[in-house]
């Protein structure tokens, strides 16, 4: 008898998704955004900011930046931003996401750029760059 109830007990395990797809805020609300990839490499030359609302789109930026696995994404509900900080002369350089909230019917992204630290930094062109998922479809202003 006890194996009968393991079988749904195992079906529904199997097929819930898993819990570290969901990020939380320090509030216990779901977070507006996910980073979908972050590189200090392959990003383009010049600081610039894309946002996609297809996934065409998406899939000429993930190309674009020597990306293959280009991540399914629900356009009716979420939009991505790509960040990119441009060429640097040295190691050091990132671009980050530091926060994401929805202020007066927008949604406004804090970017974080750091620069090397120190006086050993490694010689070499980097272009970081940051892809996020935003969950929500309301206009982004970056900052």
């Amino acid at each position: 008898m006890k194996k009968v109830y393991l079988i749904p007990i195992l079906f529904l395990i199997i097929s819930c998704k898993p819990m570290s797809d969901i990020t939380v805020n320090k509030t216990g609300k779901p977070e507006l955004y996910t980073v979908l990839y972050t590189s200090e490499n392959q990003g383009k030359d010049e600081e610039s900011t894309s946002v996609i609302r297809d996934s065409e789109a998406l899939s000429v930026l993930y190309e674009s930046v020597g990306i293959e696995n280009v991540p399914e994404i629900d356009f009716k509900k979420n939009q991505v931003v790509a960040l990119f900080l441009g060429t640097k002369r040295t190691g050091g350089y990132g671009i980050t996401v530091e926060r994401v909230e929805e202020v007066n019917n927008q949604i406004s992204i804090h970017k974080k750029i750091t620069t090397p630290q120190g006086d050993m930094v490694t010689t070499a062109l980097t272009n970081p760059f940051v892809i996020v998922e935003i969950h929500s479809t309301k206009e982004i202003i970056i900052k």
